[in-house]
Order: structure tokens, then C-alpha cells, then sequence
């Protein structure tokens, strides 16, 4: 028979083994590698589809509290033409918050020659509940960048050094929201791309140089330190 003490403690060795799942931590972004995101890069080539898919979600996300909450997610796709190897390559970014929808609509990304604003893609768009006051509401946006944009940017990661490039949505009403992506994640993006083109037939671009601004990342009110 077992005791009531003994039943305490195997509860609270459970509650215990429960808290320290429920409160791990994340890897810091920047002590992942490029040699990470390559190889947990994803993979999309069916035979009917006429370009292949890569992308680095599974790479990184970020969970908050006890509850690991995400609130936020980034990251790359890359479209590859399966006859001409031409790639069109995005920053991916859902967001979720509270109130009335943002509709961002304007992407600011940092060069060494200052921000450069292009125009955000609307993806999706979700509501996700409501209370008497407010929603909470996701949207799906994204910004098209030139592969050999991406391409300087990897070309400036330091093995063990990696940095972060910085980018910010801008919405239509309601704050801007400012994130960035480790160069070591667009540098395994960029390795897995070439991968799959070299295994291809499709070629691999010669490394090109454009201005790029490594710097940390900045707190917002959406992205708070």
C-alpha cells in the first residue's frame, strides 16, 4: 500500500519535473549556427509543382512565460524555379496582438547606406478570440528581398560570431513592429538553396558584395528586451 507521504512526493516530483519543462528556455538566437539552419531547413519539391520551397521555420522560435506563448514568429522562403534556378526569396512574419488590426502594410530593412522600405505583402490575416473589450488577431505578412541581397549577408557571417540583421513592419494605424534574423540563419538558408540547385543542375551564383548593417537588436513595445 502506498502511504500518503509517498504519494506527496511523487506528486510533487511530477509538479516539479512539470515546472522546469514548462519554464525552459529557448537557445539564444545567436548561438545557433549556419550548419543549424541548413540542416533543419525544409524541403518542398513535388513532381507537379513547377518551383521547389525552402524554408527556415523550424530553425528558430521563440516561447514566452510558463506557458510558452508565442507571440511572434520570422523567417525565410525561397521559391526556385525548377527549370531556371531563378529564386525569389522573402522575410516571413506572423504577429499576434491585441486590439484593432494593424494592416501593416511597409517593411524598413537596414543597409549601410541607411533603411530601405519596400512594400508588405499580406499573406493572412486571422482572428483568433474575443472578449467583450478587444480581439487578439494574427496577421501573416511578408517583404521580397534580391537573393543576392541575402547572398552578402551570408557572406558576412563569422562562424561563432553570428549577427543580427534588423527590419521593422510598419502599419497602416498602431505601432511599428521591429525584429531581425541572426545572418547564420540566412547564411544556412542560402547553403540549402545552393544544395538543392548544385543537386539540380541549376547552378550556384558567384558570391556578391552589397552594403549590409549587422547591428543588435533594439527593444520595442512589441519586441521588449
Amino acid at each position: 500500500v502506498i502511504s500518503k507521504r509517498l504519494m506527496a512526493l511523487a506528486l510533487l516530483s511530477g509538479l516539479v519535473a512539470w515546472a522546469d519543462t514548462a519554464v525552459a528556455k529557448d537557445p539564444p538566437i545567436l548561438s545557433l549556427s549556419m550548419e543549424h539552419f541548413r540542416d533543419t531547413a525544409t524541403l518542398k519539391d513535388d513532381a507537379l509543382d513547377t518551383t521547389a520551397t525552402i524554408t527556415t521555420e523550424p530553425g528558430f522560435i521563440e516561447h514566452q512565460g510558463l506557458l510558452r506563448v508565442v507571440t511572434h514568429d520570422t523567417f525565410l522562403r525561397g521559391f526556385i524555379d525548377k527549370k531556371t534556378g531563378e529564386t525569389t526569396t522573402q522575410v516571413y512574419e506572423w504577429i499576434t496582438y491585441d486590439g484593432a488590426w494593424r494592416f501593416y502594410e511597409t517593411a524598413n530593412f537596414s543597409t549601410l547606406n541607411g533603411p530601405v522600405s519596400v512594400p508588405a505583402t499580406q499573406i493572412d490575416k486571422q482572428v483568433d478570440a474575443c472578449s467583450t473589450l478587444s480581439c487578439t488577431q494574427t496577421e501573416h505578412i511578408a517583404f521580397t528581398i534580391p537573393e543576392a541581397y541575402l547572398r552578402a549577408l551570408a557572406a558576412a557571417y563569422v562562424p561563432g560570431k553570428p549577427a543580427i540583421w534588423l527590419y521593422k513592419f510598419i502599419p497602416k494605424s498602431g505601432p511599428d513592429f521591429t525584429d531581425g534574423l541572426s545572418n547564420a540563419e540566412v547564411a544556412g538558408f542560402i547553403a540549402k538553396i545552393d544544395e538543392y540547385k548544385a543537386a539540380h543542375g541549376l547552378g550556384v551564383p558567384s558570391k556578391q558584395t552589397l552594403g549590409v548593417l549587422l547591428a543588435p537588436m533594439s527593444p520595442t513595445s512589441d519586441n521588449p528586451a
